[in-house]
């Protein structure tokens, strides 16, 4: 199994020392192997969408999620900035990582 619950906390770190000028946290435990990948966040009891971006493009998974944990919240076009006080709100589904994933 290559998703774990490892990534969502790695994902809820990159964001948490992003908001507060942190260094980034250190490269976690789980697997680096390169996969297209989706980060996609929830926001409140609902779980209304509130980012949600990717790839399909393999990428080695430390810097995909650390790339797309951001994007899918801060930069994302469709989506108001972040504020610190949604951080208590939003949740991380699993990151989604693809695999035996083919291009047509």
């Amino acid at each position: 199994m290559v998703v774990s619950a490892e990534m969502c906390c790695f994902c809820f770190d990159v964001l948490y020392c992003h908001l507060y000028g942190y260094q980034p946290p250190r490269s976690p435990r789980f697997t680096n192997d390169p996969y297209p990948l989706f980060v996609t966040w929830k926001i409140g009891r609902d779980k209304r969408l509130r980012g949600c971006i990717g790839t399909f493009s393999a990428m080695n998974l430390h810097s995909g999620l650390r790339e797309y944990t951001l994007t899918s919240l801060l930069q994302a076009e469709v989506h108001f900035m972040l504020l610190s006080a949604q951080l208590e709100e939003i949740n991380c589904s699993s990151p989604g990582v693809l695999i035996n994933f083919w291009k047509t």
